[in-house]
């Protein structure tokens, strides 16, 4: 189904429900990601010290490893709420 059905078949449920299920989806897809990645981020600060043992410099490798975690992170939500309102059945 297309994104434009699925829209139309929310709208003809109730006028700006498509919206608010995206975006319901959306806030809930942030708290999961963001969660997810404060605890990634906790796991990176209590390894990055062992990168020193290596001859690598602790802060560009937590640099370097945070960015990425970001990065992800904002692909993570967008493929989750894709995943969520193409993938929702009929609300009726």
């Amino acid at each position: 189904m297309s994104y434009e059905l699925k829209e139309l078949e929310l709208e003809s449920l109730k006028v700006g429900l498509s919206q608010s299920v995206e975006y319901s989806f959306l806030l809930q897809s942030i708290d999961q990601v963001w969660q997810d990645h404060l605890s990634r981020m906790n796991l990176l600060k209590e390894s990055i010290g062992w990168r020193s043992y290596g001859q690598r410099d602790p802060l560009l490798e937590y640099q370097k490893e945070a960015y990425k975690l970001f990065s992800n992170q904002t692909v993570k939500i967008r493929h989750n709420v894709s995943f969520l309102v193409m993938c929702t059945t009929s609300f009726a």
